[in-house]
């Protein structure tokens, strides 16, 4: 399974992709906590106060802007002082004007959307937020950061682009992460990821402003993603597919990520190609990689229950496909929300006891007609205790708490079992040790030389 943030790191450039699996490198800016808190004031502020103020048809002037943030203020707060407290007890060291920083880069967001999408577009029905889509089918999955829905299966995909300030280009990693997510938005509506039909838009919202990605793309946009996804599934698969370095790349080329990284796995591989390469360091690369490739095929193990409950489904239709994987007590099916407190929320179902492990992470899935099972809204959890006729489950946090209630209140709910993935944690040490072994036996450096 390959995730639609590796699809466009892998079409950026496949070296790219390459660090992440199977070396482990870690890529980027980092922890952006002002874009991270700010982007969850958005994600619970949309289908909210800025849906409320959507639907009165309101002008795009500074005044909406100004009323939407008051209608939020409550939200802002809540939002601020929980992340606050958690990035200072997880020793995060943060800038003298955080609090200030995070409003104004959520005012800057609202003014965007509201300029570039709710001045041109109606109200839409609903909303969803944070959607994890899986599409077994071409083994890809994505969490999408909003859907909007009208009638006549129309939509909308928005993306927050709330880790820069800078406008969106194109031709760049954000289009093809939108190409990715509105692959899985269409399979979601229409089963097939390449029918574009409803699809109003697919806009990246950043400070002030707002992008619109051209959907359906060129054939040459979409043949190029599809050819990066199996490139990456190839590796994920351990394969070793032949990588080519495009003529630019915004990390080599650009200097915009780790360029030191990139230069040393690249020179390491010419070494090996030429048969230079210091045994002693041939050997601990030998010793690395097949642990690397270790951790990525447990990783795979992670999305097992996925591919076991999709099989059944192809093979006897959803009802009866639930049916079994019930009586097997691999799933929980027809339960309902229930009483909430805190984190926690009651699941009220038939007058059985179903056995999750306690503290078990699962996906809480709401049936919708029409919609593949595994596109239909979603939100995780992990088990607190299983009761007669009831299930008690914990989010995370407590804006996951309300969105989770907004969203599955009203449908009947499948408890899937789920895993945490923890390949990236996993492979970091093995990067760490490469480098350093690699540093001291590597003589003259690491500098390609172009």
């Amino acid at each position: 399974m390959v995730q639609s943030t590796e699809v466009a790191t892998a079409t950026v450039c496949p070296f790219l992709f390459r660090l992440s699996y199977p070396f482990g490198a870690n890529f980027g800016t980092g922890v952006f906590q002002v874009g991270i808190v700010a982007h969850e004031i958005l994600s619970e502020a949309l289908p909210g106060p800025i849906l409320d103020a959507w639907g009165t048809n309101p002008s795009a002037d500074d005044s909406t802007v100004r009323k939407i943030m008051v209608e939020m203020a409550g939200l802002n707060e809540e939002t601020l002082t929980n992340n606050i407290e958690e990035m200072t007890k997880r020793g995060f060291v943060l800038r003298e004007h955080f609090r200030e920083e995070v409003l104004d880069q959520a005012r800057g967001l609202v003014q965007g959307i509201l300029d570039g999408v709710i001045s041109k577009q109606t109200a839409p029905h609903r909303i969803l937020t944070e959607q994890t889509i899986t599409n077994l089918k071409v083994h890809l999955e994505g969490r999408l950061d909003a859907l909007l829905e009208w009638g006549g299966r129309q939509y909308g995909v928005l993306d927050w682009k709330t880790g820069n300030l800078d406008p969106i280009r194109s031709g760049g990693y954000d289009q093809w992460q939108m190409i990715s997510n509105v692959l899985l938005a269409n399979y979601r509506y229409h089963g097939d990821e390449d029918d574009f039909t409803g699809l109003r838009f697919a806009k990246g919202i950043y400070y002030q402003g707002s992008h619109n990605f051209r959907m359906p793309p060129s054939p040459m946009a979409l043949a190029k993603v599809k050819q990066s996804r199996s490139y990456a599934l190839n590796v994920l698969s351990d394969r070793s597919p032949p990588a080519q370095k495009p003529r630019f790349c915004p990390v080599c080329d650009g200097c915009t990520g780790p360029v030191d990284d990139c230069y040393f796995y690249r020179y390491e591989g010419k070494l090996l190609r030429e048969g230079t390469l210091p045994k002693p360091l041939w050997n601990i690369r030998r010793q690395l990689m097949r642990q690397a490739y270790e951790v990525i095929r447990e990783r795979a193990v992670t999305h097992k229950d996925k591919f076991a409950i999709q099989k059944f489904v192809d093979s006897w239709g959803l009802d009866e496909a639930l049916s079994e994987l019930e009586k097997a007590g691999i799933i929980a099916t027809g339960y309902r929300m229930g009483e909430v407190s805190g984190r926690r929320v009651t699941l009220h179902g038939a007058g059985e006891r179903r056995f999750f492990r306690q503290r078990a992470p699962v996906r809480l899935v709401g049936l919708e007609s029409g919609i593949p099972l595994l596109a239909c809204v979603n939100e995780s959890a992990s088990i607190v205790e299983t009761r007669l006729g009831e299930i008690e489950v914990e989010f995370s946090r407590k804006p996951l708490t309300r969105r989770a209630i907004k969203e599955l209140k009203d449908l009947p709910i499948v408890v899937l079992p789920s895993e945490i993935n923890l390949t990236r944690r996993m492979l970091q040490p093995l990067h760490i040790f490469h480098r350093m072994a690699g540093d001291v036996m590597i003589p003259g450096g690491t500098v390609l030389g172009g």
